[in-house]
């Protein structure tokens, strides 16, 4: 019989998109045995399967390939695949209200807000130190225009911690409500079940929100992980569910909660409002080529090395050089040629954060080479 052997990742949110695409798969092979699906959180405790045979390694982060899973399956090539990725991408699931159906906690004992209020939920924890870049704060300014927008009295739900983040929410807010988390479920419950939400930027928030059945606005800010223009790999925008308003942000990448104020400054009121459709005709347009003769001439050998270990000690062992390293694999696997500061660049350099953001280059080195340096930018601050 076939096995899906799952290597959990992250936490409740990425281990719930994780079977996703395991029930996903499931539809294309017939008599698919899970292994390794334990999320107690929802009662689903497939354990490991210890004989596993004959296995494939699937990697790949976020694309799934599964025409090619089920024909290794199909064509009785492997026993196993293991899957070590996180499938952070809406065609990666069945509809939502098939997917809805693996996750139901009717013993939560919690209700939703009703169409008067806007649920905002909070993330906060190891957001908080910005070690993910794509996990980013939501920008003050985009709540308040929110709310001015709709009318609707905020509820601030989930993470609200002792931080200057959550200080300058409830300055800016003073008559709204704050809600401190109730744990992971209640949090999960709320969310799902109120009419008006905004979630935080996290898989977690995301999915209370995509598989509620009493929703019907849900405000996604399209800002670090959440914009598939400046974040090519995933895609969380599903653009014909008519449950969603989507609203556009230039580049923004996370950073520590005390430098907020400095990197959300300069995308204050540059945050924009876009349909379905729209998105959708931006989703699949091409991101520019990146191309060796672009990246060579601004190679530094110094960072380099710094940043390689490996390559350090490949020259001990005969390699000829840094630069030959980078022009052959080094480009291929996307190493970094020099240092650029990314929250500098895309502060000082608002068209730079307009164009990553929407996606016509990948990332700000991307931009620099390509037309940055053209233009005078610099990748870093001044000495």
């Amino acid at each position: 019989m076939p096995i899906f052997h799952i290597h959990q990742q992250g936490n409740l949110g990425n281990r719930m998109i994780q079977f996703l695409v395991a029930k996903k798969l499931e539809m294309l092979v017939p008599g698919l045995r899970m292994s390794n699906a334990v999320i107690p959180e929802w009662g689903i405790d497939f354990r490991e399967i210890e004989d596993k045979g004959s296995t494939f390694d699937c990697n790949d982060w976020q694309f799934v390939p599964f025409v090619v899973l089920q024909q290794l399956f199909v064509r009785n090539l492997v026993d196993c695949v293991k899957y070590s990725g996180f499938g952070q991408r809406i065609e990666n699931f069945e509809p939502w209200p098939d997917a809805a159906r693996y996750f139901q906690a009717e013993s939560v004992l919690v209700n939703g807000l009703s169409e008067r209020e806007l649920v905002i939920n909070i993330r906060g924890a190891e957001v908080l130190d910005g070690r993910h870049p794509g996990y980013v704060l939501v920008p003050i300014d985009f709540y308040r225009s929110l709310v001015d927008r709709t009318g609707l009295s905020p509820v601030f739900m989930g993470q609200i911690e002792d931080n200057s983040y959550c200080a300058a929410l409830r300055a800016a807010f003073p008559l709204a409500e704050f809600r401190p988390s109730g744990g992971p479920m209640h949090d999960f419950e709320q969310l799902r079940r109120s009419v008006n939400v905004v979630p935080a930027v996290s898989t977690f928030s995301w999915l209370a929100c995509w598989l509620s059945e009493s929703a019907q606005n849900i405000f996604m800010p399209l800002t670090g992980l959440f914009n598939p223009l400046q974040n090519r790999d995933i895609d969380l925008a599903p653009t014909n569910d008519s449950r969603f308003r989507f609203f556009w942000f230039p580049a923004n990448y996370a950073s520590h909660v005390r430098d907020f104020g400095r990197d959300h400054g300069p995308l204050y009121g540059r945050s924009r409002q876009i349909d379905g459709a729209a998105l959708a005709v931006m989703k699949s347009s091409p991101v520019r080529e990146k191309k060796l003769e672009d990246y060579a001439p601004h190679f530094d050998e110094a960072f380099y090395l710094a940043r390689n270990e490996d390559i350090r000690v490949a020259l001990t062992l005969g390699l000829k050089s840094a630069f030959h390293h980078y022009i052959g694999p080094g480009f291929v696997e996307g190493r970094e040629p020099f240092k650029c500061d990314r929250h500098w660049y895309v502060r000082t350099y608002p068209e730079a954060a307009d164009d990553i953001g929407m996606g016509l280059y990948e990332d700000p080195i991307h931009h620099f080479v390509c037309v940055g340096a053209r233009r005078g930018y610099r990748p870093n601050p001044p000495a």
